[in-house]
């Protein structure tokens, strides 16, 4: 009676476990940024200016920081972290640091939850012309900040022949942990499983010993002849064990394997997460010579792939949906589905200042993403007319609201903006349909968003290499004309984001 009482608190308690290993956010007193941020189009964050001006970087000078005592990138909020942030001097001039400063990416204004202990350890710090140098900073994430991955932003504010300027520079992303001296919920939840599981491991050794006693107790007295040396032969299976072993009814079996289930559904309701299952099979479509269906058994998380090669070419389908009442899901690549053999492609005309900077042409990947370039496709278009939001689904004279040197250019807020609208030709968010490709370089077009599957009009044309955005924003794209017409947009931008000038999108449509 005992274990079933125990199996009854630990299946409806774990769930509760779960809740607040999955929900706990305590409450922090956070002085929140003046700026405003919205739900959409959060590429980074915006680093923090030094005084009231931003300058924009120097030719010929590069940045790089490492962690070098912490290779993982683990930061324990509240307490100190080294980075050693380095400057190659490429130019014909020495350059003289004057403060170094780091933020980091979040959707919203946190400048004041990192604390830069070495912003005045570098003053008259100087680089001599074709040479480089390295300097320990430090800082530490404030103890209120709620532990999780976030991308490390920084700023350099340096003079060259007493002009000054600014550079940005990228760590990737860093784990930030509770502070050591605390208990986090998961390892007090992690604590308490492991508790309660050696518990019922106890509970039920002791059932078994007592129940061997009392059959051992009621074992049939043993038949002994004087002279002939027999005994009767079930004394000998009790001393064995093998007769308690055959005395278990049916009953009792079923009830221990009762047990065995609800412990494992209160184990698996704690800590089971929804598994992806993938599936290569041909499609049914217009071109193929062969056609199939898988049918897959799963629990949840059903993501099917079909890979249909015909006489056109090469196409992949992706489906997902739910399980039916028997555990089933079928999906099939529809008959009159055909693949184009080339790639869409689409243009802006771009102004900067109001005066015109000339033309960008970018290629959709249609093959790997054609969601999310349809999307994109349709809004340079303006075939779907009006929106929800009362605003036409065009790019057509919406601007890019936050361009960041060395960073990217981030535009598609035709309904605010300001970087807090957007809509796609959904009529909602989308979810982020893979993340086959990559932010390899210049020119790699991505949707910005506020999370996992928060993808609406919001894009950014990327401006340099930036992996660390790999697996959190979809590549949909690249610039195949025009890249020295995004560079001119990135000269009018800044550390924060602003533009010195408007830049706008003239007019944008297909081409092929």
């Amino acid at each position: 009676m005992s274990i079933k009482v125990f199996l009854t608190l630990l299946l409806f308690s774990s769930s509760f476990l779960q809740v607040a290993r999955c929900q706990s956010d305590p409450e922090t007193d956070v002085v929140e940024g003046t700026g405003e941020a919205g739900d959409l189009g959060i590429v980074g964050d915006d680093v923090q200016d030094f005084g009231s001006d931003s300058f924009s970087p120097a030719p010929g000078i590069e940045t790089v920081c490492v962690f070098p005592r912490n290779p993982s990138k683990v930061v324990a909020a509240g307490e100190e972290s080294e980075l050693l942030v380095g400057m190659k001097n490429d130019g014909d001039s020495s350059l003289n640091i004057i403060a170094i400063q780091a933020s980091v990416h979040l959707p919203f204004d946190h400048r004041y939850l990192v604390q830069n202990l070495s912003v005045q350890a570098f003053n008259n710090a100087t680089v001599p012309s074709s040479a480089q140098a390295t300097f320990p900073y430090i800082f530490a994430v404030s103890k209120f900040m709620q532990p999780g991955s976030f991308d490390l932003v920084g700023t350099i504010v340096y003079e060259i022949d007493q002009n000054p300027y600014q550079s940005t520079f990228y760590n990737g992303t860093i784990e930030v942990t509770e502070p050591g001296g605390l208990l986090s919920v998961e390892s007090v939840f992690l604590f308490c499983l492991v508790v309660a599981l050696l518990g019922l491991l106890g509970f039920w050794i002791r059932g078994q010993i007592q129940n061997l006693s009392k059959k051992t107790k009621r074992a049939p007295k043993a038949k002994v002849e004087v002279g002939t040396a027999t005994t009767d032969a079930s004394t000998d299976e009790w001393l064995e064990g093998t007769a308690y072993t055959q005395s278990l009814s049916n009953k009792s079996k079923k009830k221990k394997v009762l047990s065995v289930y609800l412990l494992l559904f209160a184990v698996s309701f704690c800590y089971a997460d929804d598994k992806t299952i993938q599936v290569v099979g041909t499609g049914e479509c217009a071109d193929c010579k062969e056609s199939n269906i898988k049918t897959i058994h799963a629990f949840s998380g059903l993501r099917v792939t079909i890979d249909c090669k015909g006489e056109k070419g090469h196409f992949k389908r992706r489906g997902e949906g739910e399980l039916d009442k028997d555990g089933k899901f079928e999906v099939s690549l529809p008959k009159e589905m055909k693949r184009d053999m080339a790639n869409p492609k689409v243009f802006f005309d771009l102004t900067i200042g109001g005066q015109p900077a000339g033309r960008v042409v970018m290629e959709l990947f249609a093959d790997t993403t054609p969601k999310t370039a349809d999307n994109f496709r349709a809004l340079c278009t303006g075939e779907k007319g009006v929106g929800k939001s009362g605003k036409p689904l065009h790019y057509k004279g919406s601007t890019f609201h936050r361009v960041i040197p060395g960073f990217m250019c981030q535009g598609g807020d035709f309904t605010a903006g300001n970087g807090t609208g957007g809509e796609s030709i959904y009529g909602a968010k989308f979810a982020d349909e893979n993340f086959i490709k990559k932010h390899t370089g210049p020119g790699i077009l991505s949707m910005a968003n506020a999370g996992p599957g928060t993808n609406g009009s919001q894009f950014f044309i990327c401006t340099a290499k930036t992996e660390w955005l790999d697996g959190k924003h979809v590549v949909f794209g690249q610039v195949v004309e025009g890249i020295d017409v995004i560079k001119k947009a990135e000269a009018v931008g800044s550390s924060s984001g602003r533009c010195s000038k408007p830049v706008v999108v003239a007019d944008c449509g297909q081409l092929s």
